[in-house]
């Protein structure tokens, strides 16, 4: 049985995006009940960043929802999985919850974890950073602190022109927690004429990298955009599809940061950072700001083909002022894999506040 919900999901202070001020996430949710277990996909497109709304997708899923039950009710194997999802959908965040749901029901049913049908070692423990929205310096010193005393000791930071003020706290930060590092998330605002000035007020910092500082960057501007520059610079939305995505994995000291609803056929992409980043170095997994059940389908992605070495951006279910079921809170900057077995949330377990049928 396939059932789809709506859903809407208060965040505690506005998302702002260049497309504008968000009160609320919205997105929709498809359930696969089989013997008694449920199979979600979660379909979230996040505007400012994705080329289709929640609303297109509503409007797909319920035109859509025969074939989907029709093809998911029968045997399938991988190549029919990635077959059906590419001609079903073109949009990335339906092409990525149908092809997670997918790859969930082929694995139960083969009796096997996800990574085995990929050949990949999943890993066991997925390391996590916290984040730290743009704010002022007491906020931001007294949030920091915050996240140490949780035991992240990797954070990102929204880092907008101009940066004294961030430089001076995290210097005092760093001062009295020498093992934190720190990553700038620049949103594009950084003048590109003042990349040495920028440089010089933050290179004493432990900066793991800055993503994407620049408005014109990309894979073929990279190296020049670098130069300046004493911390690698990581790429975000410029690879966000899938040739982008593989000109920077072609590159294997280049970090990459996945957002899987961004790109679409997860069966897909799997296959082409295997073929170009096999060790899964330098490749840093996030969220879109989904859900609990979203975010457990980005924590299995982070385990199957993110850094081992490096943080990912899961901690991202805070910012919402109450999600959909009751989930404990990131603590220690890291993860036991599985994070949570959502075959067995049942829809009666979710919050019927936030959630209503597609066609109700």
């Amino acid at each position: 049985m396939l059932t789809i919900y709506k859903y809407s999901l208060p965040f505690k202070t506005p998302f702002i995006t260049a497309a504008g001020n968000y009160t609320e996430r919205t997105g929709l949710l498809i359930c696969l009940e089989e013997s008694g277990h449920f199979f979600w996909g979660e379909a979230a497109p996040l505007p400012g960043f994705s080329t289709e709304s929640a609303e297109d997708i509503s409007f797909r899923l319920q035109y859509l929802k025969t074939d989907i039950t029709s093809f998911f009710s029968g045997s399938f194997d991988l190549p029919e999985l990635i077959k059906f999802v590419n001609t079903t959908t073109d949009a990335p965040s339906l092409q990525f919850a149908l092809s997670y749901l997918g790859i969930s029901l082929l694995s139960h049913r083969k009796r096997c974890n996800m990574g085995e049908l990929f050949g990949i070692h999943s890993s066991k423990i997925v390391h996590i950073n916290d984040v730290i929205g743009h704010m002022d310096s007491e906020k931001w010193k007294n949030a920091i602190r915050e996240s140490i005393a949780r035991g992240f000791s990797c954070i990102k930071l929204k880092a907008l022109y101009p940066l004294d003020k961030l430089a001076l706290c995290l210097g005092e930060i760093h001062r009295n927690n020498p093992h934190v590092t720190f990553r700038l998330d620049a949103n594009r605002s950084w003048p590109k004429d003042e990349s040495t000035q920028i440089n010089q007020s933050i290179k004493h910092l432990p900066i793991e990298y800055i993503e994407e500082p620049f408005q014109d960057i990309d894979v073929s501007t990279l190296t020049a955009a670098q130069n300046p520059f004493d911390f690698p610079i990581a790429l975000d939305e410029t690879v966000q599809n899938p040739e982008n995505l593989k000109a920077a994995l072609k590159r294997p000291e280049q970090v990459v940061i996945i957002k899987p609803a961004l790109l679409g056929n997860f069966c897909e992409w799997v296959g082409t950072i295997q073929t170009y980043r096999s060790s899964f170095e330098n490749i840093v997994v996030t969220t879109v700001l989904e859900t609990a059940i979203g975010n457990s389908a980005i924590a299995d992605v982070a385990g199957l083909i993110g850094s081992r070495m490096r943080s990912h951006g899961l901690n991202t279910g805070k910012l919402f002022r109450n999600n959909l079921f009751l989930i404990s809170e990131f603590e220690n900057g890291k993860i036991d894999m599985p994070f949570l077995d959502v075959r067995k949330i049942s829809p009666k377990y979710l919050n019927n506040e936030y959630i209503s049928l597609l066609d109700s």
